[in-house]
């Protein structure tokens, strides 16, 4: 076709000055501007929140046990530091087995540390802490438990055992997780269990039982000692003290 026939194209500033394509870009700059915005929003709504216990940990009425004879340790020099647990909520309880013969060998407590920080790793586990302090680990178990629930039905929880030597003494450490109303034994269940989907409110407390003996003799009896602390004081604390599941949504 002869050149003085073929049509003209339109001068390209004309085309980026047409109707069309002044639209889409106010319609491209307008949604960039508000993304990061709504982005931010929508994380905002869907991230998990803090939750308060029930009812204070110092609170904990130590007739829960009725294989020992139980008081609440208030004495702030006896308790915990915060920096040392990561913590302010923090429940020890000094526990004297009624059993005269238990009484005679074995020392036991309760400690149990509550934490509702989202963004929470779960630092603190006995066989890390103590062997900071200089402890050795002489072993590591996994036991079940059977502990009631909350209808007074028998349930199996697995409970983490930790045999630590110190220089005047061996201490038995068995302690378990409740993790928005789970029992977990190690920190990545805990983990898995707060970030799942599902839940407005997170937390998680970690429980220990810890009986000191002195001889290796005694160490299944420690083992059945601390059993016994769990059975008695975890139904107390899900019953009075955690969140309740229905709490979480």
């Amino acid at each position: 076709m002869p050149e003085a026939l073929s049509p003209r194209r339109p001068p390209t500033w004309r085309a980026l000055l047409s109707p069309t394509f002044l639209a889409c870009v106010v319609i491209v700059a307008a949604a960039a501007s508000g993304l990061r915005p709504a982005m931010l929003a929508i994380a905002a709504h869907y991230e998990k929140q803090s939750i308060p216990l029930r009812r204070p940990l110092e609170e904990f009425n130590p007739a829960a046990f009725k294989s020992f004879d139980a008081t609440v340790v208030a004495q702030l020099e006896n308790m915990p530091a915060v920096e040392d647990v990561g913590t302010e909520h923090v429940l020890m309880v000094d526990l004297k087995p009624l059993d005269p013969n238990r009484a005679q060998r074995f020392f036991a407590w309760m400690l149990v540390t509550y934490y509702s920080d989202p963004h929470d790793q779960v630092p603190h586990t006995p066989e890390v802490c103590y062997r900071q302090a200089g402890t050795r680990v002489g072993g590591i178990d996994v036991i079940p438990v059977e502990v009631p629930g909350p209808d007074g039905t028998p349930q199996t929880v697995d409970v983490r055992f930790v045999d630590m030597h110190q220089p005047q003494a061996r201490l038995m450490i068995a302690y378990v997780f409740h993790a928005n109303g789970k029992f977990c034994h190690d920190r990545e269940q805990v983990r898995w269990v707060v970030g799942r989907p599902g839940d407005r409110y997170v937390y998680f407390s970690k429980i220990e039982a810890i009986a000191s003996f002195t001889y290796e003799f005694q160490r299944q009896e420690a083992i059945d000692l601390c059993r016994d602390i769990l059975r008695e004081g975890l139904p107390a604390l899900v019953a009075d003290h955690f969140p309740r599941p229905e709490d979480l949504k």
